[in-house]
């Protein structure tokens, strides 16, 4: 097999979001998020044609970027979907996961941050 160098970085996380700007800002709030971007870049204009909305952030002290996307025109496969048509989708397809004692990858996704202490963190989160 190839061998390849070993990653030195994870620079950025990805999220899909319904609401960038509230999802940034919760990390701005929360979580120390710093240097806010608003890189929305335009599809090609016509009708019925929305344009995405984007937020980028670092977290402070760190080479992490996360990176909210909203984007109407990215539909679910053959459907046509805005996001809480999705959610519906997927709770029928899933179902409720507090009666089910399933668990799969796409369950799981999260960050996992290392910091000197926890609590500057819980007393900000106090204080909001």
């Amino acid at each position: 097999p190839t061998v390849l160098p070993p990653v030195l970085f994870v620079h950025k996380h990805t999220f899909a979001s319904a609401d960038p700007v509230a999802s940034a800002d919760f990390v701005v709030e929360n979580l120390g998020g710093v240097n806010l971007r608003r890189p929305d870049h335009s599809c090609p204009v016509r009708a019925g044609v929305k344009q995405p909305v984007i937020r980028d952030l670092t977290l402070n002290g760190s080479n992490l970027d996360f990176h909210f996307v909203y984007n109407p025109n990215k539909s679910p496969g053959p459907m046509q979907m805005n996001a809480t048509e999705i959610g519906k989708y997927v709770d029928r397809m899933r179902g409720d996961f507090g009666k089910k004692d399933e668990f799969d990858q796409f369950m799981d996704n999260h960050v996992g941050m290392v910091v000197s202490s926890l609590d500057p963190y819980v007393r900000l989160w106090r204080k909001n």
